[in-house]
């Protein structure tokens, strides 16, 4: 509330939305999975928001209202997803990618709409870098790290 409820409710107002269901990352920089040193600094991230109580927002339609007005993780371009762009995020080899890896959205297609795969007209996806997937297997057991990992 502190920090991001007055430019976002500057947003909404801009963009004449009578609600906003906005979703944050909390995180510190040091934190890893949720897990955030103590006396380190605390921030918030926009990454999602839906308006209106309907879907999530396009990534442009998400850029244009957010991005410079809020925290928003970097923009790294568009890109096809693909098992090769999987394979680089994993080893790390695109620029601006963070420690953690990148997340992805893009309109569905038609056919995955009609064939009920998707309901919102979007596509969510994201990889993990193979040092962060080793990192989460270092301090969890299997069993806790199958679980993040799985998230």
């Amino acid at each position: 509330m502190a920090t991001l409820a007055e430019p976002i409710e500057r947003i909404a107002r801009h963009e004449h939305w009578q609600g906003l269901l906005v979703f944050t990352e909390y995180h510190s920089p040091h934190s890893f999975v949720g897990l955030l040193p103590p006396g380190e600094p605390r921030s918030l991230t926009v990454f999602d928001a839906a308006p209106n109580g309907g879907n999530l927002l396009a990534p442009s339609d998400f850029r244009q209202a957010f991005e410079d007005r809020v925290p928003t993780p970097a923009y790294l371009g568009a890109e096809r997803w693909t098992r090769g762009l999987v394979e680089r995020v994993r080893v790390g080899a695109i620029p601006g990618i963070t420690f953690e890896g990148v997340v992805g959205k893009a309109a569905a297609s038609m056919s995955d709409r009609r064939a009920g795969r998707d309901r919102t007209g979007l596509i969510l996806a994201k990889a993990k870098t193979q040092v962060w997937i080793d990192k989460v297997r270092s301090l969890h057991d299997p069993e806790t790290a199958r679980r993040i990992l799985a998230s």
